[in-house]
């Protein structure tokens, strides 16, 4: 009888211990950390960083003011830092004049014209090109050809440009130091890129 009392304790423990092992202590499922953006429109996907620095999205947003600058401007995709975002929103509603937050830029530019890029560079005034710093990089994005060069601002940027069809892909991160997330996740980004 002892014995039989004995097994059953040790039963319902293995069954106890089993499930805090699944439930509490084993391992944990992760959420894909990486969510996708495919432009149905103009061939363009990308994969960005959903972890711990999620980041709030806009697609063309402020597509007609950025036209004022670029006429040809087809599609602006934003990807900014929750945290800063959520400062962002709260400083315009009390009317606090400000810099805008660090990001991520996507263009999709209307090339009718046919320009090489670095034709584009020097006469588009969204490529920031007169504030270079050093020389244009030769790269490759979504197995095209593309220049990259960081230029100086506010921030400073990393810009890469491609032009691929009737179109100009422009991608763009503002930051203060290569160290930061969102320069680590704008260099993810570009390895995911599609067209």
């Amino acid at each position: 009888m002892k014995n039989k009392h004995f097994a059953l304790i040790f039963v319902i423990l293995v069954v106890v211990l089993g499930f805090l092992f699944v439930t509490q202590i084993g391992p944990k499922k992760t959420q894909d950390p990486f969510k996708g953006y495919t432009d149905k429109e103009y061939p363009l996907s990308f994969a960005f960083n959903t972890g711990l620095d999620t980041y709030a999205f806009f697609a063309d947003k402020y597509l007609e003011l950025a036209r004022k600058n670029e006429p040809n401007l087809l599609r602006m995709l934003i990807l900014i830092e929750e945290g800063e975002n959520q400062e962002l929103v709260k400083d315009i509603k009390n009317g606090v004049a400000r810099e805008g937050p660090r990001g991520i830029t996507i263009f999709v530019v209307n090339n009718k014209e046919k320009l090489t890029v670095i034709n584009w560079l020097k006469q588009s005034p969204i490529s920031n090109f007169g504030g270079i710093i050093g020389e244009t990089t030769e790269m490759a994005i979504g197995g095209n050809p593309a220049l990259s060069y960081k230029s100086d601002g506010l921030y400073t940027n990393e810009t890469v440009v491609t032009v691929l069809g009737d179109y100009i892909y422009v991608f763009n991160v503002t930051f203060n130091s290569v160290e930061d997330n969102i320069y680590k996740d704008f260099q993810t980004l570009l390895v995911t890129v599609s067209f």
